[in-house]
């Protein structure tokens, strides 16, 4: 699924900052923060490399 290919149950916010080493950006539930957290992940998303992942149907066809 976008830039890395993976599973629709792979990209949970959680798991995007945990594979990006984002350690530091806490979800408050506080909606300016929120959306501070989520600018700064966008952010990180679009700078990383897009390491795509073959998926299902992405093979050879016989």
């Amino acid at each position: 699924m976008g830039r890395t290919g993976e599973e629709w149950v792979a990209t949970r916010k959680g798991r995007i900052k945990h594979a990006l080493g984002i350690t530091d950006l806490p979800h408050t539930h506080h909606a300016g923060q929120d959306a501070q957290e989520l600018a700064r992940l966008f952010d990180a998303v679009l700078r990383a490399p897009a390491e795509r992942r073959p998926r299902r149907g992405d093979g050879p066809q016989d």
